[in-house]
């Protein structure tokens, strides 16, 4: 089985309910939002992202498919949100920033790439002393 980090994640691992993470405290970024001009978003997003960024469709596959995402930076690796290294608190955080270290990833199965995505987490955040996500019913 082969797990595909989405964009911005580094090493990620299924989320077994045994599994304890140890959450990041609150207003903490994640490293990638420092250094891009883009970031994914949803359709439930639109209405609130759009206040705050321009919205953009790309494509990674020669236009068969396009993905949401709002501009953050003019350059490559420039974010114009960040104040003191912190969100701008004026600004709408995208659900794909408040989510991490959680994501869905694709997985390949015997090189098919398979329909269902699944939860999982980057693996820095996986620790012994973190906090059970699950009870004891999973």
């Amino acid at each position: 089985m082969d797990i595909n980090p989405p964009f911005g994640y580094k090493d990620i691992a299924p989320l077994y309910k045994n599994l304890k993470v140890k959450l990041p405290s609150a207003g903490h970024l994640p490293e990638f939002v420092r250094a891009t001009n883009a970031v994914p978003i949803s359709y439930t997003e639109f209405a609130l992202a759009a206040r705050d960024y321009p919205l953009v469709f790309t494509t990674t596959d020669e236009g068969k498919s396009f993905s949401p995402v709002v501009v953050i930076g003019m350059s490559g690796a420039e974010n114009l949100f960040l104040v003191d290294g912190k969100w701008d608190a004026n600004a709408y955080v995208p659900a794909y920033i408040r989510r991490y270290p959680f994501c869905m990833a694709r997985v390949t199965l015997n090189q098919v790439e398979q329909a269902d995505r699944l939860i999982c987490v980057e693996k820095e955040f996986l620790s012994d002393d973190g906090e059970r996500m699950f009870d004891d019913q999973g």
